[in-house]
């Protein structure tokens, strides 16, 4: 798709359009990283939560965690 170059300030600008803003997650005042790979400009999202992906984190394993003793109940509790 065509864009196109505007001023800002003394900088230039591109609109992202909305299906690519939605399907990168982009939003007003995120981060992006914009760099020069073999004369194209390339602009990707930083992801400030880290270098995982929600993807990624879900397919790892666990460790399996002990059992955790409570104790008696105390009052009006079910068990």
């Amino acid at each position: 798709m065509k864009t196109q170059i505007g001023r800002w300030g003394n900088s230039l600008g591109i609109r992202i359009p909305k299906y690519i803003a939605e399907e990168l997650a982009l939003t007003v005042n995120g981060e992006v990283e914009c760099r020069l790979e073999n004369g194209m400009m390339m602009v990707c999202p930083v992801n400030k939560y880290g270098k995982y992906t929600l993807a990624q984190l879900i397919s790892q394993e666990l460790e399996d965690e002990p059992e955790v003793d409570w104790g008696q109940a105390v009052g009006d509790e079910e068990w």
